[in-house]
């Protein structure tokens, strides 16, 4: 029988997002760990989310102009 050495688990991704109110200059960030973020602006909206069983999300936006 074969052991196979222990090996540190890997560090989940980080990311820091910083969003900006350019009308009030107004700020804020958060740092997310194995995580999304959806940032809508406008006339843009979260319409729907499909959440399955195996992880998969399924994100509808609505309400985009294109020019």
């Amino acid at each position: 029988m074969s052991v196979q050495p222990e090996t540190a688990p890997e560090e989940p991704a980080r990311i820091k997002v910083t969003a900006e109110d350019l009308g009030t200059g107004d700020s804020e960030s958060i740092v997310i760990t194995d995580d999304y973020v959806l940032t809508c602006a406008g006339s843009c909206y979260m319409a729907n989310v499909l959440a399955y069983a195996n992880g998969t999300h399924v994100i509808t936006v609505k309400g985009v102009r294109r020019k």
